[in-house]
């Protein structure tokens, strides 16, 4: 198992420092680059709660934030510059992420744009939009569709010359 908790790999990212945070189906492992070694992150968020469910995706912000998103356990932020790490969504009860709209434990993908705001699609959902961090995210409409990307599965976003693609 290389050092990790588990076998199981879902996402991995490269830090600025060059370390790799690896989400696995127990959480979160990263290898420190400059002292060859794997630790598992267990830092507990400001609510207690540990990333310890499956990991799907993982970001590093322009501020070199650490985005988790950990099922059923909502969206963790954790900011290097201070130690601190943030649980938003956690969720009040307990159900498959593809039989929800609820946001706690629908959240897939997030990518933010050139001013600092953060772009988040959920499982088969509308895309949401939060200016700062993912406190009072609003929902997305096209002025063709009110709830254009309801049903979908948006894999991936992406920021170019401006625009926001999505996948």
């Amino acid at each position: 198992a290389l050092g990790l908790d588990s076998d199981f790999i879902h996402t991995i990212i490269e830090d600025s420092e060059g370390n790799l945070w690896i989400g696995t189906d127990n959480g979160v492992s990263r290898y420190i680059y400059k002292e060859d070694r794997f630790e598992a992150f267990a830092l507990k968020a400001d609510n207690g709660a540990q990333v310890r469910n499956k990991v799907t995706f993982l970001y590093q912000d322009s501020r070199s934030r650490i985005w988790i998103v950990a099922n059923y356990q909502g969206c963790f932020c954790y900011d290097p510059a201070d130690g601190a790490m943030v649980n938003f969504f956690s969720p009040k009860r307990n159900a498959p992420e593809y039989y929800t709209d609820e946001t706690p434990i629908s959240l897939r993908r997030m990518v933010e744009d050139q001013n600092g705001g953060f772009w988040v699609s959920r499982y088969h959902s509308s895309l949401l939009y939060a200016q700062e961090d993912l406190h009072n995210l609003s929902v997305i409409q096209t002025p063709f569709q009110k709830d254009y990307f309801s049903g979908d599965q948006v894999e991936q976003m992406w920021f170019l010359d401006g625009r926001l693609l999505v996948a």
